[in-house]
């Protein structure tokens, strides 16, 4: 059997940025050694060793970490009082994932689950994943204007006419639109009233 190897946390950039406790639990994860351990269970999503490492070295922000904290988020909106707005958010939304088999029946899921968050929420918040990378947008809507807004981090190359991560927003926009147009409460015209309003952060 192979000797276990352990991770020197301390010498990863990320890990210096932990406080001691939590980069020791960590480190007391990560020596297990076991892939088929998650490091946190949520209703749609599971934190596993692979995650963590990417993390740590810098290799990205897997999606299920992305999910895991909004499910966090989500928690703790529970007990908001009824006269403060209220905040949800989605599950990680990318065309890679819907784009293969059963693209139909996983978009209805999406969009049912979209449905009771804006039932409930007075904003909701769908994080996108782009071109299978660790590059994400933040697509936003406000249920009390119907405006929708997109924050990106990363400037369009000037020689680039069309924004590839903005078109892939205003694609899940129009999704949104079709699927909810001829539903007749306020609630469901209200997702496809307006267009979505662009930002560059």
């Amino acid at each position: 059997m192979a000797p276990v190897k352990t991770i020197a946390m301390r010498r990863l950039r990320v890990a210096k940025c932990l406080p001691i406790p939590y980069a020791e639990k960590l480190k007391q994860f990560l020596d297990l050694n076991d892939d088929r351990v998650s490091m946190w269970n949520g209703e749609h999503c599971a934190v596993i060793r692979d995650d963590i490492l990417a993390l740590l070295n810098e290799g990205g922000v897997s999606r299920q970490v992305v999910d895991s904290f909004f499910e966090i988020l989500n928690d703790d909106q529970i007990g908001i009082p009824k006269d403060q707005l209220k905040y949800g958010f989605m599950l990680t939304f990318a065309w890679d994932i819907v784009d293969e088999s059963n693209s139909a029946v996983r978009i209805y899921i999406y969009l049912e689950l979209l449905l009771k968050k804006v039932r409930e929420n007075d904003y909701v918040f769908f994080p996108i994943n782009h071109f299978k990378g660790m590059h994400y947008t933040l697509l936003v809507f406000n249920k009390q204007s119907g405006w929708w807004e997109h924050y990106n981090t990363l400037q369009t190359k000037l020689n680039m006419y069309v924004d590839p991560y903005f078109e892939e927003a205003k694609k899940l926009h129009v999704k949104i639109s079709d699927y909810f147009k001829h539903m007749k409460d306020s609630i469901s015209r209200k997702l496809n009233e307006n267009s979505i309003c662009k930002h560059i952060i």
